[in-house]
Parts: C-alpha cells; structure tokens; sequence
C-alpha cells in the first residue's frame, strides 16, 4: 500500500488556520492591517494592542469611570518581568480571572475595588482578532504566520 502526502504550503495552512479561527468567530486580518499608522499599535514592537484594550475594559466594566479605565489598561500593559512564562502567567490570569489593581471613591463617598474583566463569558461580545504576518521588532525581529 502506497500513500501519497500532500504538500502544503505555509501559505495553506495560514489559509486553514485563519479559516477556521474565522468559523469560531475570530475575525481574520493582516499584519499591517494592525501595523504602526493604523491607530492599532504605536509601534513595531507592541504585540497588545491598546486601543482595543481599552474598549474591551469600557465594555465590560461600563460602571468604572473612564481615568480608572486607562489606569488600569497602563497597568495591565506594563511587563512586571523579564521572563515571558511568567508573563504569560499574569496575563493569562487577567483574562480568566480578571484585573485587580485599582480603586476609586464612589460618588456615595464608599471605596471601590472592582475586579475588572478584559473578556466576557459571552464569547461572541468578545473582539477576537486572528492575525497572519505580523511583524514585531524590538532585541529580536519576529514574523509570526499567525
């Protein structure tokens, strides 16, 4: 018995990969789509994109006023490591548990503390992004597919 292998390209399996991240609901772009300029990113070597951050935090967090809102999307932004497993770590943390780091005095004169989300249980309010040739440059020049 013989068996024959496709070949596939890069290219295709970016193609079936963005495909399919489409049919979950991620919303395919390119890389310079989201490129310096656009209004997404400041510059070649942000892989968060701060804009879209800051909307996700305006979104689901609509009783939190607006200073609160960027002082939190400033912290969660800012490494607190050089060791990108433990980075990892804490922004995974963000996203399932949501950010604590703020607090504020309520018009009622009580403080708040709120647990911030940056996603919502409602996968389809969420703003997924699947992003194919993206450029970032900073000590070490990267080209990701996806």
């Amino acid at each position: 018995m013989t068996q024959t292998a496709t070949a596939f390209s890069e290219a295709d399996w970016e193609g079936l990969a963005l495909e399919q991240l489409a049919e979950l609901g991620w919303r395919p772009k390119h890389g310079e789509d989201i490129a310096p300029g656009t209004g997404e990113r400041d510059s070649w070597d942000e892989l968060l994109i701060r804009p879209r951050l800051l909307n996700a935090l305006r979104k689901f967090n609509p009783s939190v006023p607006e200073q609160y809102l960027q002082q939190a999307a400033a912290e969660i932004a800012v490494p607190k490591s050089q060791d990108a497993i433990t980075e990892n770590h804490r922004m995974h943390s963000y996203l399932v548990d949501g950010f604590r780091g703020i607090s504020f005095i309520e018009s009622d004169g009580s403080e708040a503390n709120p647990t911030l989300r940056l996603l919502s249980a409602d996968e389809d309010a969420n703003d997924w992004l699947a992003v194919s040739q993206l450029t970032l440059c900073g000590a070490i020049i990267v080209a990701a597919s996806i």
